[in-house]
């Protein structure tokens, strides 16, 4: 994607501009995690400034996420679902047992969210995983 270019309206500068796709590997922090490496995309403008995705502001954060439940072995957002699922349970219902909002499970399963490590771990007595 790197290259690419594309003309957004910013809302931030109220105004139409041209811009070029730009993936960097950063060290980012999730939770206590400081040392995350991860691929980030952005888009440069004409002024060399970077901004995140317009369409999309959470890819950076999502991609982070998922870098860090791959580093502590936690449950994917896709794996959330299907254990929940397969055991015909619904958000509110997983969501009373971890005494969090059925929000929260949302949330966490589609990746705008990452559990505790406490949480983790009631996930997976609760989903038999």
């Amino acid at each position: 994607m790197t290259g690419e270019t594309r003309e957004f309206y910013n809302d931030e500068l109220a105004a139409d501009g041209i811009y070029t796709a730009v993936t960097k590997w950063e060290t980012t922090q999730v939770r206590k995690l400081t040392d995350l490496v991860v691929k980030h995309h952005y888009w440069r403008d004409q002024a060399g400034q970077l901004w995140l995705n317009f369409d999309d502001m959470m890819e950076n954060p999502r991609a982070d996420f998922i870098a860090y439940r791959k580093r502590k072995g936690y449950l994917t957002p896709e794996q959330l679902q299907h254990y929940r699922q397969a055991r015909h349970l619904t958000k509110a219902a997983l969501a009373d047992q971890l005494d969090i909002k059925a929000q929260a499970i949302t949330q966490l399963e589609t990746n705008l969210r990452v559990q505790t490590d406490e949480q983790e771990v009631e996930l997976r007595r609760i989903l038999g995983c």
